[in-house]
């Protein structure tokens, strides 16, 4: 009796524990909604992320890697751990970038094995690709593509997470969620770096057809006042005489008109 009563109280315990961590995964989920409304510089959504993922999430560091180019492997990489969150060297060999990007699923990479997330949140288990036997490095990462408009631009991975799911499904729905609130961060940057640089465009623009009707104004005035000279030389050449240049019968008859 002894021995059941404390087995139930372990499985009690255990499934509090899960509870609340899956009740503090949703919180930080919320939260990481939130930040991505609401962003519009990526280091600083970084470094904000960096908090969330310490505070909320059963894992304590989070690797992106933004290519730089579209359909390139040329890359951005930055890191998100708990002392730090800034850009370091590649993580992952470039065998495992290569195979995240042709699935463009979330997967756990384990060793020699992949599972990989399916529609309808079915798992199928693949043999992991030969890697690179130069590059030794962690075995196991759960990793997402970062997908804007249908193209793979980049990858979120963590790297030996140890869950408190039970479930696999429930680690790659994690990291695909992530995946898809730094790619919507991202595209906003995106979108606002382009808005940034259309008014950019249109300041330039504006500011130099002020330059050309200012310029054209001082012409006009210019004339205006050159033709102005221009008449009241022939008036005076009119109504005086060339060499005393003193009025002439002309003058004295007409007096001078107010210009």
């Amino acid at each position: 009796m002894r021995q059941t009563a404390t087995r139930k109280i372990r499985r009690l315990k255990a499934l509090l524990t899960q509870y609340k961590q899956t009740k503090k995964t949703q919180t930080g989920l919320l939260r990481l909604s939130e930040l991505t409304s609401s962003t519009t510089d990526l280091s600083c959504f970084y470094q904000q992320l960096q908090q969330l993922i310490q505070r909320y999430f059963p894992a304590d560091n989070l690797y992106i890697q933004v290519f730089t180019q579209p359909h390139t492997r040329a890359a951005d990489h930055f890191y998100v751990d708990e002392l730090n969150c800034a850009p370091i060297d590649q993580q992952l060999d470039k065998n495992l970038v290569a195979f995240i990007s042709a699935i463009g699923k979330p997967v756990l990479i384990n060793h020699n094995t992949a599972s990989i997330l399916e529609q309808g949140d079915e798992i199928s288990i693949r043999p992991f690709p030969t890697r690179d036997q130069q590059t030794k490095l962690v075995d196991v990462w759960l990793a997402a593509p970062l997908i804007i408009e249908n193209i793979t631009v980049g990858l979120v991975g963590i790297k030996g997470l140890l869950s408190y799911n039970k479930k696999l499904v429930n680690d790659l729905q994690l990291i695909q969620f992530i995946a898809l609130h730094i790619s919507s961060a991202i595209l906003r940057n995106r979108a606002n770096e382009r808005l940034k640089a259309y008014n950019n465009d249109i300041e330039d623009i504006i500011f130099a057809r002020t330059q050309l009707l200012q310029k054209s104004n001082l012409d006009l005035r210019k004339q205006v006042e050159k033709r102005r000279q221009s008449e009241q030389q022939l008036y005076f050449a009119a109504h005086h005489d060339t060499l005393t240049k003193l009025p002439n019968r002309q003058g004295k008859i007409t007096k001078p008109l107010a210009l």
